[in-house]
């Protein structure tokens, strides 16, 4: 019947566009890690003074504010913007690139601050576009972009499952698990410290399926067989 194949290619469409979905947090977090310091390295080949670099970077995130439309929004942590993607579930389409950009300037000058919030935002932010671009629930996709891309950025995915629970509750704690288990099996050991680092001879000692667990997860192009070995050592 035609309008059955019809409804098993609606199907077909959107089961490909919830993996798109998930599938995008992960190079979006390691754009987010790796652009301060790919700025930072930038800046200091071509402005040697840390003072005069601090000023440019400054300058620079100061004149885009003001060029930009309604840029001032795009200063500070970014609850603000936080609040619009979940809240208005609307959001301006480029807004998660210019506050990543506005972020790794700063960084990347030598100014300290928060990375955090600012990866909450552009997850938040990049999850209400792509939600209403896919036809997705906008609120639903901005909480799952800033539990996605904070996983990814910091590789503490019970951390990220709790600040789910915390702020959305447990209703949509299913999406919530899963796009994080997803963006944590994807982006491999890179992340925003660099002195994370995993004791792989204490895990080595442990059982067999521990050391097929962290040589699926070093192995980031095959995640999902990363999620079934898993599920398999949480299984008694």
């Amino acid at each position: 019947d035609r309008s059955v194949s019809r409804g098993l290619g609606d199907v077909y469409k959107r089961q490909l566009q919830k993996q798109f979905f998930l599938e995008s947090y992960v190079p979006l977090s390691a754009y987010f890690y790796a652009l301060p310091s790919k700025v930072g390295g930038l800046l200091k080949t071509y402005i040697k003074n840390v003072y005069l670099r601090a000023i440019v970077s400054a300058l620079i995130v100061i004149v885009f504010a003001f060029l930009l439309p309604d840029g001032k929004s795009y200063l500070g942590s970014g609850s603000n913007l936080i609040e619009q993607s979940i809240q208005e579930e609307t959001i301006f389409p480029a807004a998660f690139l210019i506050k990543m950009l506005f972020t790794a300037v700063t960084l990347g000058g030598g100014f300290k601050g928060g990375e955090i919030v600012p990866s909450f935002c552009v997850g938040a932010s990049f999850g209400c576009f792509f939600g209403s671009l896919a036809g997705f629930a906008p609120s639903l996709c901005a909480a799952m972009g800033m539990v996605a891309v904070f996983c990814g950025v910091t590789n503490c995915p019970i951390t990220s499952i709790l600040i789910a629970f915390e702020l959305f509750g447990f209703d949509s704690a299913h999406y919530m698990i899963l796009a994080i288990a997803v963006s944590y099996a994807m982006s491999g050991y890179y992340g925003l410290y660099a002195d994370q680092t995993i004791d792989i001879q204490s895990i080595e000692q442990s059982s067999s399926t521990a050391r097929q667990t962290i040589k699926c997860k070093a192995d980031i192009r095959n995640p999902f067989r990363y999620l079934l070995i898993c599920i398999q050592a949480l299984l008694p």
